[in-house]
């Protein structure tokens, strides 16, 4: 790999957001890698991809900042462990809380001063596939699948989707992604 990986931020037990520089400290690569919960956007993953983002952001030599995951997927959106869902699951507007808005996650991304590249692959669903969107640039490996995974619930879009989807992939073809759970 042309990057030097930096020490691994663990904000789990099993769970890490890597930053990793390449030679020049022109680019950096920030890496998720929960196997847990196949890269799911939890609380704590949230705050540290945040915090990483920030601080690659803010380097003087960083021109490109690079979003990538470890392991089959690269994010599979707002899930929950198997002992959080005996108890009631939050709205689904508080879940969102954190995900869009100034000083979060996905407005970092796109409003980082530097470009940002999205690397998919595996399934990127709901949250996940809003992640790799936030990036000015995305590359999808050739297994990479995208779904919303909001119909199931009743639920209409939120967030970014009914924004940024329809300018990268057509009106019609995002509504059938809001309708069909593509």
């Amino acid at each position: 790999s042309a990057f030097l990986t930096s020490t691994p931020m663990r904000i789990g037990p099993s769970t890490t957001v890597t930053l990793a520089w390449d030679d020049g400290g022109r680019a950096a690569l920030i890496e998720l890698d929960d196997p847990r919960t196949l890269n799911a956007l939890t609380e704590e993953l949230m705050r540290t991809l945040a915090e990483r983002i920030s601080f690659a952001s803010a380097s003087r030599t960083v021109r490109a900042l690079v979003l990538r995951a470890a392991g089959p997927h690269f994010c599979t959106g707002g899930r929950y462990e198997k002992k959080q869902l005996t108890r009631t699951p939050l709205p689904w507007w508080l879940r969102a809380r954190g995900i869009c808005g100034t000083g979060a996650v996905f407005d970092r991304i796109r409003t980082a001063s530097v470009l940002s590249f999205s690397v998919l692959h595996g399934s990127s669903i709901g949250g996940g596939l809003l992640l790799g969107l936030a990036a000015d640039h995305r590359v999808a490996t050739r297994n990479a699948t995208f779904r919303l995974g909001v119909a199931p619930y009743g639920l209409s879009p939120v967030v970014m989707a009914t924004r940024v989807l329809p300018l990268l992939v057509g009106g019609a073809y995002s509504t059938r992604m809001y309708v069909e759970d593509l």
